[in-house]
């Protein structure tokens, strides 16, 4: 039994390291600059997204994104 069942598995520690308001607040600003029409900042962001591991769909309902399991 012991301490083994204590550790996280490393996809569950990253899972909670994510900043979640972080995550919204880009996807945001993403939705925004898609608003008003800045197509380019709406790639950056969505580029900065992928670089943390979030998926972006844009659906009729607004964008929702969710995390890439590795």
């Amino acid at each position: 039994v012991g301490a083994s069942h204590d550790r996280k598995n490393p996809s569950d520690q990253e899972a909670a390291e994510v900043d979640h308001a972080h995550i919204q607040s880009l996807v945001d600003a993403r939705q925004q600059a898609r608003r008003d029409r800045d197509y380019a900042a709406a790639d950056e962001l969505r580029l900065a997204l992928d670089k943390l591991g979030v998926e972006v769909k844009d659906t009729p309902a607004g964008p929702e994104w969710t995390l890439r399991r590795s």
